[in-house]
């Protein structure tokens, strides 16, 4: 398609007419518009194929998604190159509308890139459906979902490293971050009832896993902002008495407007386990590792002094 758009384009330009290169550029939008719109049609379908017939869909969907969103990039690549290139060569009157149109193909074939990378990541919390629905239920205590979890996702995270480009790749491991705090904290939701401090515990073991598991792809001092979320839930849980300098969930959610999972409400929600804390001899035990972790020095988003607790039990 490069290749045909740039012949045109050359002839268009040979005319030394601007209202016939501003044709071409129309007419190359109009066309990439209804392409794209086909793919995302496409992946869509074959998408709600795979998850509600599974046994009747042939397999490649992830390798066929991969290789078009590195093509949707590198279309848009060849895009901005040509509004760049064009932008010198004709007169003012029709360069705003050329920029336009080659701009809106821009965030077309983005937009299709972008899809396709969040149905690779639903393909993965797909696969890991089962594994999820055993979080904080009464087989989480003996059973080791997170195992799976992570397994699952480091399989499909190996393949995606070495076939998707580089910008695709770190887009997608910042969404399939977010996307699996909130399920986590989504079941976690989801619990009828919870074991004080033996839930605690056992959710500080799972989520250290996790971010040990995703140092391997984000620098730990960036994925410290996506799960202080985690702990902020975990310290409420566990029944913690804040010192004056500790967050309360409003001042968390003022302080970090954009950290993933507070817009869940979940900590609201996890309040009646708190009267289990308190009712428990085992309180100052939860209350004392709370207290026992590190403090901090560090600067969050948006600038704002980072709450003096630490995710990670030492």
């Amino acid at each position: 398609m490069s290749t045909v758009i740039n012949q045109q384009t050359e002839l268009a330009l040979d005319s030394n007419q601007g209202a016939v290169v501003a044709k071409v550029v129309d007419e190359f939008n109009r066309t990439m518009r209804h392409v794209q719109s086909s793919w995302l049609r496409i992946i869509e379908g074959e998408f709600n194929r795979q998850v509600n017939t599974p046994d009747q869909v042939p397999g490649g969907l992830v390798e066929y998604l991969m290789a078009l969103a590195n093509d949707q990039v590198k279309s848009a690549d060849f895009t901005e190159a040509l509004s760049t290139r064009l932008e010198s060569l004709v007169s003012d009157k029709y360069k705003a509308p050329i920029a336009e149109k080659l701009n809106d193909a821009m965030d077309g074939y983005l937009e299709v890139a972008k899809r396709c990378i969040q149905i690779l990541i639903d393909t993965i919390f797909n696969d890991i459906k089962p594994a999820v629905r055993i979080l904080f239920t009464t087989s989480w205590y003996v059973d080791e979902p997170i195992h799976q979890i992570i397994e699952t996702i480091s399989d499909y995270m190996g393949d995606y490293q070495a076939r998707l480009s580089p910008s695709l790749f770190d887009l997608l491991v910042d969404d399939i971050v977010d996307t699996f705090l909130i399920t986590y904290l989504a079941a976690l939701r989801r619990a009828t009832k919870l074991k004080i401090p033996s839930a605690v515990t056992k959710m500080r073991e799972e989520v250290k896993r996790a971010f040990e598991f995703f140092t391997q792809y984000k620098p730990q001092n960036e994925l410290e902002q996506y799960f202080e979320v985690v702990s902020l839930t975990a310290d409420h849980i566990s029944g913690v008495s804040y010192q004056a300098d500790y967050p309360s969930y409003d001042s968390a959610r003022s302080l970090y407007p954009d950290t993933v999972g507070l817009q869940t409400d979940v900590l609201p929600r996890l309040s009646r386990f708190r009267k289990t804390v308190r009712n428990s001899k085992h309180s100052s035990v939860c209350g004392g590792t709370a207290a026992g972790q590190g403090r901090y020095g560090q600067v969050g988003r948006q600038g704002h002094r980072k709450p003096r607790f630490k995710l990670l039990p030492n």
